[in-house]
């Protein structure tokens, strides 16, 4: 045991390079894949678009964080959770790849509504960094983590909504669509959407009761995604 403390960190050290590559080559296999062909210019800037992000996120975020989010849940209903969620982004990138370069289901995306899809998808995957930067509690599962010291965040984003990891999540897949020029691939997003929802409803509640001063943030903090909305 003693030993493999020893060697968390250095293996921290060697998967944070890797993550943000590993990701968006899921996202590019999944698209040219799908879509059977390599000449889809928005794919491409799709691809970029996510492997920057990737970057950031590596590059921002403590080494921490990643082992958090790459270490399996103990909770077996909040993995089926996870593992659904991330089959429906799986979903729409898919979804996308057969209706834009297979079939051509849905027509044409006009050029402007690419422009606003990319420009949110990077606007929203900066606040999404930005969460992950701010708090390093930011895990893929819901859970408090007392074995790192779990307590409540209030700086940067959170000083304006208690979820805006959420936030990013939700608006870069109501971008996306746009972005890669399918509407088709509306429907799995749509879906995303709602289940991320769903997440915040129940991790909201879950915190309120298991968090030590989360109840007092949530009373100051009003808004769960959306200032002004929700």
């Amino acid at each position: 045991m003693a030993a493999a403390r020893r060697w968390e960190p250095k293996l921290r050290a060697i998967l944070k390079p890797f993550v943000p590559a590993i990701r968006a080559t899921v996202f590019a296999v999944l698209l040219f894949a799908s879509a059977g062909r390599w000449n889809i210019p928005q794919f491409w800037a799709y691809f970029a678009v996510q492997a920057l992000r990737g970057l950031g996120y590596g590059l921002a975020c403590d080494a921490s964080i990643i082992a958090e989010r790459l270490r399996p849940t103990e909770d077996s209903t909040d993995r089926k959770r996870v593992i659904i969620l991330r089959l429906v982004a799986g979903a729409h990138l898919i979804a996308a790849g057969l209706d834009v370069g297979r079939f051509q289901w849905t027509g044409t995306v006009p050029f402007g509504l690419h422009v606003v899809g990319f420009l949110g998808l990077a606007s929203f995957g900066g606040l999404f960094i930005w969460s992950m930067a701010t708090n390093r509690f930011f895990s893929s599962a819901v859970r408090i983590q007392k074995e790192r010291g779990h307590h409540v965040v209030t700086s940067g984003p959170y000083r304006y909504v208690r979820h805006p990891g959420y936030t990013a999540a939700i608006a870069s897949m109501a971008c996306s669509p746009f972005a890669l020029g399918s509407w088709v691939s509306a429907v799995p997003a749509a879906l995303f959407i709602v289940l991320v929802l769903r997440r915040t409803i129940v991790e909201d509640a879950y915190l309120r009761s298991e968090l030590v001063g989360y109840t007092a943030y949530a009373d100051r903090t009003r808004y769960h995604l959306f200032p002004c909305v929700w």
